[in-house]
């Protein structure tokens, strides 16, 4: 089988409508998008004139099979992440002052500051509210885990989180073999290409196919398919060549401007 593999939209319904025209190019027979439909800052993306949250969840409905939450879509629909460890949400955060929620989080998790209002129809607020924050699937016998991001931190609401660590990939590595998972799909983090981790090797292995470990679970971030601020792209996994193949979309980064923090959102 080959299974498609998406994340990082933001709204960017241009650039998702050539994402699936290249899975389709390629023999897809199934797609999984990894969260972060909505989600769009001015400072961070260059398309505000035809950004679409609407569009953005009706296309991902109609063409995505696997579908979790990111961060950025349960901020849309004011939802508190369930599937993390690094902060404990009062039940209501959303009810807060900016200033009080800025108080309790001391700087631990994501405010949202920048991020413009998904304009969304009640029923795709009910279509996100519905995703999980991380689903394993089996597909021609290999155990997939998918998530926007890793464990703890599954929806990515961590400011400071970093999986990349030996102890914090160790804990995401557990949770994968706690549900029966070899391989793992998760975006979040920006990256030109794709970044590869097993318990021995943390690498930035870029676009084009790379071969899966054989005997090792091996965590794998992929790129946005966003106009953002890193090359973005879309990512194929071969379940029978055991291989996987992250393709770029050519579009130019995005260019924060002058004076604004290029950190990931």
């Amino acid at each position: 089988m080959r299974l498609g593999v998406i994340t990082g939209v933001h709204e960017d319904v241009v650039r998702l409508k050539q994402a699936f025209e290249l899975l389709r190019q390629n023999g897809c027979d199934a797609i999984a998008c990894l969260g972060d439909i909505v989600g769009y800052s001015v400072a961070y993306y260059g398309f505000e004139k035809f950004r679409d949250a609407h569009q953005a969840v009706e296309l991902v409905k109609q063409h995505c099979r696997y579908v979790v939450a990111g961060n950025h879509d349960l901020y849309a629909v004011r939802k508190i992440s369930t599937r993390q460890k690094v902060f404990e949400y009062p039940s209501n955060w959303y009810a807060l002052e900016r200033s009080a929620r800025q108080e309790l989080s001391q700087g631990r998790v994501w405010l949202y500051e920048d991020e413009l209002a998904a304009l969304l129809t009640p029923e795709d607020e009910a279509y996100l509210r519905r995703l999980p924050e991380f689903l394993p699937v089996t597909i021609d016998g290999l155990g997939i885990m998918l998530s926007h991001y890793a464990y703890p931190d599954l929806s990515g609401d961590s400011v400071s989180f970093n999986p990349a660590l030996l102890d914090n990939l160790a804990q995401h590595l557990r949770f994968m073999s706690d549900h029966g998972c070899r391989l793992s799909f998760s975006g979040h983090d920006g990256r030109n290409g794709v970044a590869i981790y097993t318990g021995a090797e943390r690498r930035e292995a870029g676009f084009g196919i790379h071969a899966l470990p054989q005997h090792q679970p091996v965590w794998i971030q992929i790129p946005w398919v966003a106009n953002g601020t890193y090359d973005n792209g879309v990512l194929v996994l071969d379940t029978t060549h055991r291989q996987i193949e992250a393709i770029p979309l050519n579009t130019p980064p995005h260019v924060v401007p002058s004076g604004r923090n290029a950190k990931d959102l």
